[in-house]
């Protein structure tokens, strides 16, 4: 059994500079260290790519970084 993280509003993406995660499911929020509540990010929900200046959905997939492939997002991330 693992340790899972929910990816919130805010979370930065692997593509690095100001990426981050822009949109999540108000009714599903959770409590930042800040006091802040963020909203879970589910694949649908938007991110904003620094790498190629764009907003698009979370997607789960894996592809070959060939091209742009900064709004896919490893859903179920565990930490061993």
């Amino acid at each position: 059994m693992g340790i899972y993280y929910s990816a919130v509003e805010g979370d930065p993406l692997d593509s690095g500079g100001n990426s981050r995660v822009i949109e999540g499911a108000s009714n599903f929020t959770i409590e930042g260290e800040d006091g802040r509540s963020r909203g879970q990010a589910y694949i649908g929900h938007k991110a904003y790519c620094d790498a190629c200046k764009s907003v698009g959905p979370i997607v789960a997939a894996r592809v070959r970084r060939t091209r742009c492939a900064c709004m896919i997002w490893n859903v179920g991330r565990s930490k061993r």
